[in-house]
């Protein structure tokens, strides 16, 4: 193997820095003296030698824990989840984690963590197996907080459909891991009481019927979606029924929805 210059190597390594997302911290000296690196999108500090870099063609975290503990954590944050284990990890280490929502604790196998993770019970909405949000619902627990959502994602034709909805969860991502992927994007979520929020969403839903979707899209929740509209559009009419209802006694509310019968169109999502 052709001898390499110092001009060459520093260049080098400043290509794999690019390519591979590090910093170098530390100067070039002998090819089998570590150099020390950053990982600039977790902050992970990371040792390897010249040598081994130049024969993997690549500067890899492998075997480095602390970058290893960055990739559980962030899939745990994915799900909501934090890690209490604080011993070194690696792919058959047992360990504990909390669901941020109730606290529970469980153990799972970071193998498990990285592909067979799914969401604590307490996430699920408690309506999605139960006839969906109605008046009856809402009747039984009108002081219940609930988060009214307006989110975009594209179908499988490629067509962009916005749906509004309710949720209990405070992150909306998690209503949606595994269900939609493509382009998904949150424009309003905000906390609200329960007859407020399911007023705005049934009165956008009957106002704005002229743009129901019609596409390709069959999975829960497709009855509050719509095409041919913008976030925009849909935003500024949930802050004017906003204002509308601010003085309005919930009862009232009730009231107006039991007139237009309203049937549950609240589906899980």
């Amino acid at each position: 193997m052709k001898m390499m210059t110092l001009t060459e190597i520093t260049s080098k390594l400043e290509e794999y820095c690019k390519k591979d997302g590090f910093k170098l911290v530390s100067e070039y000296t002998k090819a089998k003296e570590p150099l020390y690196f950053i990982h600039t999108e977790s902050g992970v500090k990371h040792t390897q030698t010249w040598d081994t870099i130049r024969s993997q063609d690549c500067i890899s975290m492998r075997n480095n824990n602390d970058y290893y503990r960055y990739t559980i954590e962030q899939k745990l944050e994915e799900y909501d989840y934090s890690l209490i284990t604080q011993d070194i990890i690696k792919d058959v280490t047992k360990v504990t984690i909390k669901c941020n929502n109730c606290d529970n604790l469980k153990e799972i196998q970071c193998n498990g963590i990285k592909h067979k993770l799914t969401l604590c019970r307490c996430t699920y909405n408690p309506y999605r197996n139960n006839g969906g949000i109605n008046i009856t619902t809402i009747k039984r627990n009108p002081d219940k907080l609930i988060n009214l959502y307006v989110v975009s994602f594209d179908d499988t034709e490629g067509n962009k459909v916005y749906k509004i909805g309710l949720y209990k969860n405070d992150n909306y991502k998690l209503r949606f891991l595994g269900l939609i992927s493509q382009n998904l994007n949150c424009h309003f979520y905000t906390k609200l009481n329960i007859v407020r929020a399911y007023y705005i969403e049934q009165t956008i839903i009957r106002n704005n019927s002229k743009f129901q979707y019609t596409g390709c899209y069959k999975g829960a929740g497709y009855t509050e979606c719509f095409e041919n509209i913008n976030d925009i559009y849909l935003t500024k009419q949930i802050m004017s029924f906003l204002e509308e209802t601010q003085d309005r006694k919930l009862c009232e509310l009730l009231e107006s929805l039991e007139a237009d019968n309203q049937q549950p169109s609240f589906t899980g999502m």
